[in-house]
């Protein structure tokens, strides 16, 4: 047992001492697992030997880990498929820096965060074969929530919420493959209503009202597809 304490101190000296202080390089891995495998052989101590193995197998998913950690900057992206910078593969693992996520054969999946250059928040979502998808939140430097917008395949769909810095409602509404549809309300940084305004695929369409701060209509206009038909100031 002294014998084996003497090597695990070796094996871990060596490890730190090689400039790793979390993980070593490939090489100090291979002479490392090199070490291991001469001891477990030769251990008659099967609880030691559990002990090891499973000590090793946390190791190597480790060094995989660490080794598929990219810092944004060092990504770049061709024909839409990202990669680490001199390496002809596409990348596959972990991003991050001024935006956090992970990517499938150089292709982003699952949640992403982008970030200021301050370290606050940007933006955070989903992403599913490199395209925004769910429910993705866009925020002020301050901190505070800016929007949420539903996507689709990288399309905005179904509700959308825009808000003020104070967190008041700005303007909401519905998306439909990326186009405005229906009824869309705007508001003042108080909280009073500024506007209604319909639209059909993106266009104005239909009636549109516009409001002074007492809540009065102030202007009522007539839309279709887009072309004015009428206007009424109040």
């Amino acid at each position: 047992m002294f014998s084996s304490s003497i090597w695990i101190y070796k094996t871990f000296h060596f490890w730190h001492v090689s400039g790793h202080s979390v993980l070593p390089n490939s090489t100090h891995f291979n002479i490392s697992f090199f070490y291991l495998y001469l001891y477990l052989i030769n251990s008659p101590d099967l609880n030691l030997k559990s002990f090891f193995i499973i000590l090793f197998l946390l190791f190597v998913n480790s060094v995989l880990s660490q080794e598929n950690n990219v810092n944004w900057d060092d990504i770049i992206q061709k024909n839409k498929i990202f990669y680490k910078k001199n390496e002809a593969s596409p990348f596959n693992g972990k991003v991050f820096g001024s935006k956090s996520g992970i990517m499938k054969y150089g292709i982003k999946s699952g949640i992403w965060e982008n970030f200021y250059k301050t370290n606050i928040t940007e933006s955070i979502g989903m992403y599913v074969d490199g395209k925004k998808n769910e429910i993705w939140k866009y925020f002020y430097q301050t901190g505070n929530l800016q929007s949420k917008i539903h996507y689709l395949n990288n399309l905005r769909n179904g509700l959308a919420e825009f808000f003020w810095d104070n967190g008041l409602i700005q303007t909401q509404g519905y998306y439909s493959n990326g186009k405005r549809i229906g009824k869309w309300k705007s508001y003042d940084n108080a909280g009073s209503i500024k506007s209604i305004i319909n639209y059909k695929s993106g266009l104005r369409d239909g009636v549109s009202e516009s409001f002074w701060e007492n809540g009065k209509i102030k202007v009522r206009s007539s839309y279709v597809n887009g072309i004015l038909h009428g206007r009424w100031d109040s």
